[in-house]
C-alpha cells in the first residue's frame, strides 16, 4: 500500500505492482501460521519489496514472481486439492508443484510471462504514467473543473521491431506467448511423471476474454469478423498457419498474415497439457486447460484445475460459440 500510494504520487501507470491484489496478500498473510511454504513466499516478496523504489525497479518482477507463486497454490489448494512444493534437488531442475487428486500424482510447471520487451516497455509505461499525471495537474492548475489524460499501456510491443509487425495483434501475441516459452523451458521439468506447463499471463493484457481465446477462432461482438484464439494457437498453431484479426471497417482485411512459430504442444511431446492462467473482467483467477485428444488420461486430472477444456480438434468449442457458460 505504501509503495503503491507513493507510486500514485507521480505515475499513474505501474503495470506490475498494480498488479498486485491486496487481497490476495491478505489472503497470504492469513496462510503464513499455517504454511511454510507461503510462509518462505511471503518473506521473499517483502524482501523484494522493501527493496523497491519508485517507478520500475529491478525488484518489483522477482516480487511479483513470488508472489504469483503463493497466490496459485493458494487458489489451487482452495480447489480441494493436494499440493506441495517440489524439492530443489542441486543440479537437477525440477517442476514447481506436485499435486495429488483422486490418488493420482502429477505435477505443474510454471511460466509467469512479462511484457514482449522486458524492462523497456515497463519503464515506458510509467513513463507514459508521469505523462498523464502532469497533464492532469496542468489541466487543473489551469482551472479546468474536470480533467483528463489518457495512456496506453502495449506489453507486446517490441521495441527492435518493424511497425507493420507491431501493428498485428493475434500473430504478434501469439508469437510473443510461444517464444518467450520456447526460450525458458527445460525438458528436464517434466520427467518427474505427468506434468502440465502452467503459463500464467496476469501481468498481460489480452484482447478478448479467456474463454474466446480457448478456441481456434470465434466471432467477435463489435464489427461481427472472426478472429483467431490466442490459447489454442499458442497450443496448437501450425506454421504458416493463417491468423484471423478483427476487422478495422467494412471491407478492411481479416487475416493477418501467417504464424512463424509452432504451438507449444506441437513441439513439445514431453509436456503432457498446458494451462493459461488469467483473469476476467471481474478480476477472478480463470484457468485455461489445453490437452491433446490422444492424452485422455489428462482429462481427470485436469478437470479439478481448469475453468474450461479444449484439444487440437475444438471439441469444446461448441461451449463457447453457442454461448454455454463454462463450469
Amino acid at each position: 500500500m505504501d509503495l503503491l500510494q507513493n507510486n500514485n504520487e507521480i505515475t499513474t501507470v505501474n503495470p506490475i505492482l498494480k498488479a498486485f491484489s491486496l487481497d490476495y496478500c491478505e489472503k497470504i498473510d492469513d496462510a503464513v501460521n499455517n504454511d511454510e511454504f507461503i510462509k518462505s513466499k511471503r518473506n521473499n516478496i517483502i524482501k523484494n519489496l522493501n527493496n523497491c523504489t519508485v517507478g520500475h525497479d529491478d525488484y518489483l518482477k522477482p516480487a511479483f514472481d513470488e508472489y504469483n507463486e503463493a497466490v496459485t497454490y493458494l487458489s489451487i489448494k482452495n480447489k480441494n486439492l493436494l499440493i506441495d512444493r517440489v524439492k530443489e534437488v542441486k543440479g537437477k531442475n525440477t517442476p514447481d508443484f506436485q499435486i495429488t487428486s483422486n490418488n493420482k500424482t502429477f505435477y505443474i510447471e510454471m511460466k509467469t510471462l512479462g511484457f514482449a520487451d522486458g524492462d523497456l516497455n515497463y519503464v515506458d509505461a510509467v513513463n507514459k504514467g508521469l505523462e498523464s499525471q502532469i497533464s492532469l495537474e496542468q489541466q487543473i492548475n489551469n482551472g479546468r473543473n474536470v480533467a483528463i489524460a489518457e495512456t496506453f499501456i502495449s506489453p507486446f510491443f517490441y521495441s527492435t521491431k518493424e511497425e507493420s509487425y507491431n501493428q498485428l495483434i493475434q500473430t504478434r501475441i501469439i508469437e510473443t506467448i510461444v517464444n518467450k516459452i520456447n526460450n525458458n523451458l527445460k525438458e528436464e521439468q517434466f520427467k518427474d511423471g505427468k506434468t502440465i506447463l502452467l503459463i500464467d499471463l496476469s501481468l498481460m493484457l489480452l484482447p478478448y476474454d479467456w474463454k474466446s481465446n480457448s478456441v481456434p477462432i470465434f466471432q467477435e461482438n463489435l464489427r461481427k469478423s472472426m478472429v483467431s484464439g490466442i490459447f489454442w494457437y499458442s497450443a496448437f498453431g501450425k506454421l504458416d498457419e493463417r491468423i484471423f484479426s478483427t476487422i478495422e471497417f467494412e471491407g478492411a482485411k481479416n487475416i493477418e498474415g501467417k504464424l512463424r512459430v509452432e504451438g507449444i504442444l506441437n513441439n513439445y511431446p514431453f509436456i503432457k497439457a498446458l494451462c493459461f492462467q488469467t483473469y476476467n473482467v471481474s478480476k477472478e483467477r480463470k484457468v485455461v486447460g489445453l490437452h491433446r485428444s490422444q492424452d485422455q488420461e489428462m482429462i481427470d486430472i485436469l478437470l479439478p484445475l481448469c475453468d474450461f477444456l479444449n484439444d487440437e480438434f475444438n471439441t469444446k468449442g461448441y461451449e463457447v460459440l453457442q454461448g454455454i457458460e463454462p463450469r
